[in-house]
């Protein structure tokens, strides 16, 4: 065997296999393998046997020596290079004493990291983001990248405004920054999150209404599994609307307009960190607006109750002037229900559906409700249009004295009953001034009835 390949004392410069002398020399592979094994033993040959190839020291030794000296010269060792030493990069450190951070596929030295750590401060600093792989030696991956921000941010040594996002270090002013720039989406999506909980509002009390109809209060079959299916849906929406109903498009088109350096991969991970501002954006939006609609009606509840109760008092006075001047049939009682009703039943409408118009109000009210709930404001709107005025007085004008009294019989009812109608149509406030009213006293009664009955 030649001394080049196989020399005493580990003065070879190369590792040699068994395999290639055997060809080359024709020895036995066993017998030269024993006899190998037999003077690293006595620490004849300096060196390290392994499967069928020899490695001298020297060799070892130089590769050692070169890999010092690269992580010497240039601040990082990778995990090829290190396992050209025989040793793992951790393994490496440990033995070398190495001051640095241990990455994914190669060791950093801290004075690189520092360096690296001044550029993502300046950044951060401005409410900016930096893409920390160019930082690093240009034989290290973007995985390196991640794995140091992870320990950066572990250790605490990033700024505190810091938010790692993959190999990216992007500040939280910066994010915030991009969830403010969408203020229009978040208004619109505010918008529609408070519609669909109004109408989902609306459709839960339109089923309970229908439940409630329905004879002692039992639930039909197809009614409990309608109501099942409504749960379903509703958690199948919460599900798919976790996040704040902006789109992430909306994100990648700004972040493509305004940030078009930022690595394309690492947007899924901002998108999901400007979500969670968004999501409270919209919230707060949200309730706002909900706020402010809340106000509104209570403010226009307010202004019906004070006309239904002004004019409850009006109706019952004028009513008991013309029952007293028995002037029922007159134009004055068509002109009172006119001056006195007909403004609180429109604004007791309109605050129900929040429209203008009594009669498609009412039409509405009849279609999702069923005739029978709305029947009071069904006769007063019937009232209030004259239709039954105008019919009886054509009939009237063809029929004899005792026709005519048997037509102001059957009209009698109607007269009697236009304040019960009124009550049936607003409600409980109404009820209380009714109270209030009986409360009076029937001296001060008969002073106003007098009063009116002199003015007709």
């Amino acid at each position: 065997m030649r001394r080049d390949e196989l020399s005493q004392n580990g003065t070879g410069r190369r590792a040699v296999e068994f395999e290639k002398a055997q060809t080359r020399h024709g020895f036995d592979a066993d017998l030269l393998a024993n006899a190998v094994q037999k003077l690293i033993k006595e620490e004849v040959v300096l060196g390290k046997f392994h499967g069928s190839t020899f490695t001298p020291k020297a060799y070892t030794d130089a590769e050692a020596n070169k890999v010092d000296g690269f992580f010497e010269a240039n601040g990082y060792l990778t995990a090829t290079a290190a396992k050209s030493s025989g040793l793992g990069l951790k393994d490496w450190a440990a033995q070398r004493k190495a001051s640095g951070y241990n990455l994914v596929g190669a060791f950093v030295a801290s004075h690189l990291v520092d360096s690296a750590m001044a550029s993502i401060s300046d950044a951060l600093a401005g409410d900016g983001w930096i893409d920390a792989q160019p930082l690093l030696p240009h034989a290290l991956t973007a995985a390196d990248a991640s794995e140091l921000l992870l320990q950066l941010s572990s250790q605490k040594k990033l700024p505190s405004n810091a938010v790692v996002l993959d190999r990216v270090a992007a500040s939280s002013g910066f994010i915030q920054s991009i969830a403010k720039a969408l203020e229009a989406e978040v208004q619109k999506a505010a918008e529609a999150a408070t519609k669909k909980k109004s109408g989902a509002k609306k459709a839960v009390e339109d089923e309970d209404d229908d439940l409630h109809a329905k004879k002692g209060g039992k639930r039909t079959k197809g009614a409990k599994k309608k109501r099942g299916d409504d749960d379903d849906a509703v958690e199948t929406s919460r599900a798919g609307n976790a996040e704040s109903g902006v789109p992430n498009d909306a994100i990648a088109n700004y972040l493509a307009d305004q940030h078009p350096d930022l690595p394309i991969d690492i947007q899924d991970d901002l998108c999901a960190k400007v979500q969670v501002l968004l999501t409270a954006m919209v919230a707060e939006v949200a309730e706002k607006l909900r706020s402010t609609l809340q106000t509104k009606q209570n403010h226009h509840f307010g202004q019906a109750d004070k006309v239904v109760q002004e004019r409850y008092e009006r109706l019952v006075l004028g009513l008991r002037a013309l029952e007293a001047a028995k002037l029922q049939e007159s134009p004055l009682y068509q002109h009172l229900l006119k001056e006195v009703v007909l403004e609180p039943c429109h604004m007791l409408i309109a605050l129900r559906l929040e429209e203008a118009g009594a009669l498609q109000s009412l039409e509405k009210l009849i279609a999702a409700e069923g005739a029978a709930k709305v029947e009071s404001l069904s006769r007063l709107a019937a009232v209030l249009v004259h239709k039954k005025e105008a019919k009886d007085a054509k009939e009237k004008s063809g029929k004899s004295k005792k026709s005519q009294g048997h037509a102001a019989d059957e009209q009698e009812p109607t007269v009697a009953d236009v304040s019960e109608l009124y009550h049936a149509a607003v409600g409980d406030p109404v009820d209380k001034k009714k109270e209030k009213a009986q409360c009076w006293s029937q001296h001060e009664q008969e002073h106003r009835s007098r009063a009116l009955t002199g003015l007709a």
